[in-house]
């Protein structure tokens, strides 16, 4: 929506603020209501929601049990390596996951990787420590300061307008 008038003058802008305002008023009413609509509607639903979720949590249970208790009877499917099992619409069964690196314990293994498989098997990240180079940019002595800004580290700060009710 375009702005019927293009303030010049601040009486101009203050028209346009006082617009603003009213309209923020209405948005904040609009909103009050909308989230009063979607509260009593999610208490509504959300009962009966939960107690479904509540009983297909016992029956995946129930059938989780079941399906331990049988799984030498489950089928290989066609494609994959799961096996499953189909009625209803609903199929059950066993699929694995895919391989995953186990590290019993990890300092032991990066201390072994770091020896002998370095190049390999061990990565690093450096990364610039943005709050160093900060409290040094704005504390740090002029020859600190000097090198960071030959090498393309500066402090940047712009502004940003804004516009905002006033909190009451």
């Amino acid at each position: 929506m375009k702005t019927a008038i293009e303030p010049k003058t601040w009486p101009e802008a203050e028209t346009l603020m006082s617009q603003f305002a009213e309209t923020q008023v209405e948005i904040t009413k609009i909103k009050a209501l909308w989230e009063e609509s979607l509260l009593s509607v999610a208490r509504d639903y959300g009962k009966r929601v939960k107690s479904y979720e509540e009983k297909r949590a016992d029956l995946e249970k129930a059938l989780k049990k079941f399906a331990a208790g049988h799984k030498a009877e489950f089928k290989p499917m066609p494609i994959g390596d799961g096996r499953s099992y189909e009625h209803a619409g609903v199929t059950l069964g066993f699929r694995r996951t895919p391989p995953a690196v186990r590290i019993e314990d990890e300092e032991t293994a990066v201390t072994y990787l770091c020896q002998y498989y370095k190049d390999e098997y061990v990565h690093t990240q450096f990364a610039p420590n943005r709050e160093a180079l900060k409290s040094a940019l704005q504390n740090g002595n002029e020859r600190l300061v000097e090198a960071l800004a030959a090498h393309g580290i500066t402090l940047k700060q712009v502004d940003k307008f804004f516009v905002e009710m006033l909190a009451k």
